[in-house]
């Protein structure tokens, strides 16, 4: 009896030990989109800023992570109706003050039409894109739902923009001081006024990323009943040699795309404009259905400053044949390439790197399902393009 007595009492006081050596566990208790519901169209990508607001409940301890790390779209917010995956991370560290601590997130969430058409495809009348914010010892989630509706119930939007010379080119070859302008056609629906700035970046550079400085501020107001609107910049710059990007960035209403970025190279008068050269590419081969182990694997290029992996969109085929994967290397019988608009994702990789993988946030673009064009650019000093791979297919899972 005295045995047993000891017995228990051992057991209760390895309990209270383990009480105080382990307190429970505090949780998410809260989290609150902002906006918390949008209307969009069935025929055009949407761009929305989203500001999570999220509580979580204090123990003992000095500080707090709050993190997310994945988003979901979802048919009709059914869980067995997923859309598409957002691989990108949220995840903020605070110090514990009171019973409870506030975060607060920032995303854009991106809408492709695709990703829109596909879900009215199906049936679905809503999409909701669904957070789940963990702290370690608990989590809660939110979503936020997009009603699909017609273009008139989304008010002014911008659907498409497509960027051209005014010869019609998207590439241009220049000597010093020639006149060049750009044309930016943009389609819209509904009416308001749209708010814009010309921009262009020099041969100067910051470590490889193109500077843009404003050439002209654009306001317009767009009726309704027109669908499609063409704006003309200003002259370009061509005083000093070397290679050009050109963009008409649109603030107001904020598109569900980057803006489209075009090219010109200015040359000294007289003198022969250096063609990039060729690049050699090893990994992934011509037509991939990529996987979590694909690797971009490429050879150095003299003269490379950084190396930027440039993804575009492929328009769709119909054929049962296009859709197989190529087994083998290049496919040299197939027609050339032409690249339309500018890249959708990539990333800007220094002069010692020779292959990557994609990182989530450029994953975090790509449709599943979908085909796309990928190349490697290569950079030199002042931002002269001096070396180009050939143009690669791959399909996301």
């Amino acid at each position: 009896m005295q045995s047993q007595k000891y017995t228990l009492l051992s057991f209760f006081l390895a309990i209270g030990f383990c009480l105080i050596a382990f307190p429970a566990h505090a949780t998410v208790t809260s989290v609150a989109p902002v906006p918390s519901s949008k209307n969009i169209a069935v025929s055009q990508s949407a761009s929305f800023q989203v500001t999570w607001y999220v509580r979580r409940s204090n123990a003992s301890g000095v500080g707090v992570q709050v993190t997310s790390l994945s988003g979901q779209f979802r048919g009709n917010g059914d869980p067995d109706n997923p859309l598409q995956n957002v691989f990108l991370v949220l995840s903020q560290t605070k110090p514990i003050t009171g019973i409870s601590t506030s975060f607060k997130f920032s995303e854009n969430v991106r809408l492709s039409a695709q990703l829109i058409q596909n879900a009215k495809a199906s049936g679905f009348s809503f999409i909701t894109y669904r957070r789940w914010f963990d702290d370690g010892g608990g989590g809660n989630f939110a979503s936020v739902t997009f009603r699909i509706t017609g273009s008139s119930a989304t008010g002014f939007t911008v659907s498409r923009q497509a960027m051209r010379f005014d010869d019609n080119s998207i590439v241009k070859l220049l000597n010093e001081k020639d006149a060049l302008k750009a044309k930016a056609d943009v389609n819209y629906n509904g009416s308001g006024q749209l708010e814009a700035f010309w921009e262009v970046a020099g041969p100067s550079t910051a470590g490889g990323v193109p500077i843009f400085r404003t050439l002209r501020s654009v306001r317009k107001y767009l009726m309704s009943g027109g669908d499609k609107t063409t704006l003309v910049s200003p002259l370009l710059p061509s005083t000093t040699a070397g290679a050009y990007m050109v963009r008409m960035r649109i603030t107001s209403p904020v598109p569900g795309f980057e803006s489209p970025i075009i090219r010109y190279f200015v040359g000294s008068k007289g003198a022969q404009i250096a063609p990039p050269l060729p690049m050699r590419v090893g990994s992934p081969v011509d037509r991939v259905w990529f996987n979590e182990n694909t690797r971009f694997k490429w050879e150095a290029v003299k003269g490379a400053a950084h190396y930027r992996l440039e993804i575009y969109n492929k328009p769709q085929e119909t054929d049962i044949a296009s859709a197989l994967p190529n087994l083998g290397d290049d496919q040299t019988s197939k027609k050339p390439i032409r690249l339309q608009g500018g890249p959708v994702a990539g990333m800007m990789l220094s002069s010692d790197t020779l292959q990557t993988a994609l990182s989530a946030s450029v994953q975090s673009h790509l449709l599943g399902g979908r085909w796309y064009y990928w190349r490697i650019v290569a950079i030199g000093k002042g931002g002269k393009i001096v070396g180009l791979s050939p143009i690669r297919e791959m399909r996301m899972p």
